[in-house]
């Protein structure tokens, strides 16, 4: 799906966010994040050379390996392409080492649980916009997934296996609408504990005084007297009359099993609007 809005509507997004609520802790991110003077970060690229200068060509001072933490001093004033992408060059100090580095290879945002970090970095091909990922171990292993995204507003959160088998962690992806009409939801990448993978989506689109649609996932945990189960909803809805707030709903709820590798049923072969007819 290609993105249908610009960055500029995403920051406008974000700073009405935190106008409306500032105490709300979510790191909001989008693909000209820019990272800030004095923050440490982390390394998404593997064996990143830190350079002397803000060209692929300087002098190399040091490798940098993924998941090692980075002092950010600078943006600097030059780009270069990174997956798909123009990326600033940062001035860092890294292993008591002060040089420059692309910031696509720096990770936008980090995640730890289970002596384990989880990175992501954006990239972009034919015009559609993607979150890349890493799960990185104390001893520097890795691997990671790659999922496209439906806005250019993103921000990660990461959570236990809420009780089902094979998943050490979830990651996820929640991707926020800049406006109404545009499609955001939340992706649940599992860690099984040698990938990532998406396991299911959720989607979410409104329209001021007409309609609304949201998707959810509700984790039951490791007390419910079920193991492996999670309930997916669906709710669908319209305005009828402002004056009497008038609305009209239908919610869809379904139980759904994890056998380590999928969710059965596959709620996107479900046909919901048919069952609303009857």
């Amino acid at each position: 799906m290609k993105v249908l809005f610009s960055i500029v509507q995403a920051v406008l997004f974000v700073s009405a966010v935190f106008s409306q609520d500032e105490t709300e802790d979510i790191k909001y991110i989008y693909p000209d994040h820019a990272f800030e003077k004095g923050s440490t970060e982390f390394m998404y690229g593997n064996n990143v050379v830190l350079r002397a200068d803000q060209t692929p060509e300087s002098k190399a001072l040091d490798t940098l390996r993924i998941g090692d933490p980075i002092t950010i001093i600078k943006k600097g004033e030059t780009t270069s392409d990174v997956n798909g992408r123009p990326s600033y060059w940062y001035k860092v100090k890294a292993n008591n080492k002060t040089g420059y580095v692309l910031g696509g290879w720096i990770s936008l945002d980090s995640k730890e649980i289970n002596e384990k970090k989880y990175l992501v970095i954006f990239s972009e091909r034919d015009e559609r916009l993607y979150a890349r990922t890493r799960v990185v171990s104390k001893d520097k292993s890795y691997y990671g997934h790659e999922i496209e995204l439906s806005t250019y507003l993103i921000s990660v959160d990461i959570t236990d296996n809420h009780g089902l088998k094979e998943v050490d962690a979830i990651f996820v992806i929640s991707m926020h609408a800049e406006a109404c009409g545009v499609v955001g939801g939340q992706a649940f990448l599992f860690d099984s504990g040698e990938r990532l993978f998406e396991a299911i989506r959720t989607s979410s689109v409104s329209e001021a005084g007409l309609f609304w649609f949201e998707e959810s996932i509700e984790f039951k945990g490791p007390d419910y007297w079920e193991d492996n189960i999670v309930y997916f909803s669906s709710e669908s809805g319209e305005y009828m009359d402002d004056s009497m707030d008038w609305t009209k709903s239908v919610t869809n709820t379904v139980k759904l099993t994890w056998n380590g590798q999928q969710f059965t049923p596959d709620v996107r072969k479900l046909n919901f609007e048919e069952s609303e007819s009857h």
